[in-house]
């Protein structure tokens, strides 16, 4: 094997042997015949290529060790690396596979929504916020918001400052408080100046006659 070691060819044709050699680069003798992976008739070729100077011509150790040109064995190309059977990598496991096909269809059921929350014009709409256990809370959609679990960036709006019988306005008409169903329901009605009784309205609607 020492004497393989300092025996070095120069591929000058194709050897038709599977050896993924390339031309014009230099090997030790002994690298070409581990590509051989034990293969008796390729090492029994081998042996007769390289008394075949048409494809493989020896070279001096000098040379060879000299230029730095030698291919040893880390030194593999494309298709050396290509006969390696490929790591298994996460998702050829079944349980990640799964688990990540869930995550797949739930980022896409978002963006889905998103996109139909968009068309909608969503942001600015008032809504009930449930963050408190027994109570909700009037807030405004500030935006719509794309990598996240809630789907809105929301707004909680101060409870607005009035009681029953005060002066009010809501919808550009003025009032007064006849039902305040706070704090267990945020609505309340008014009765106009026209005499007429509203139907219930969300608190967040309805604003003390002097801040109008």
């Amino acid at each position: 094997m020492a004497e393989a070691e300092k025996t070095y060819f120069k591929v000058t044709g194709h050897l038709h042997l599977g050896l993924h050699v390339r031309l014009h680069r230099m090997y030790a003798l002994s690298d070409l015949k581990l590509r051989c992976k034990g293969n008796s008739e390729k090492l029994a070729t081998l042996e007769e290529l390289t008394r075949d100077a048409s494809k493989l011509q020896r070279v001096s150790v000098e040379e060879a060790e000299g230029n730095g040109e030698v291919a040893g064995r880390g030194d593999e190309n494309e298709a050396e690396r290509a006969e390696r059977p490929a790591k298994k990598s996460r998702t050829d496991d079944p349980s990640t596979a799964k688990k990540q096909d869930k995550e797949d269809r739930k980022k896409m059921k978002r963006e889905r929504f998103r996109t139909a929350a968009r068309s909608k014009h969503y942001v600015g709409q008032l809504i009930w916020c449930s963050w408190w256990k027994h109570e909700l809370k009037p807030a405004r959609i500030e935006s719509i918001v794309r990598d996240s679990d809630k789907p809105f960036l929301i707004k909680v709006l101060a409870d607005p400052d009035f009681k029953l019988g005060d002066d009010v306005v809501s919808g550009g008409r003025k009032g007064k408080v006849t039902w305040d169903g706070r704090p267990g329901h945020q609505f309340a009605r008014i009765r106009w100046e026209t005499g007429e009784e509203s139907q219930v309205i969300p608190a967040s609607e309805i604003q003390p006659h002097g801040e109008a």
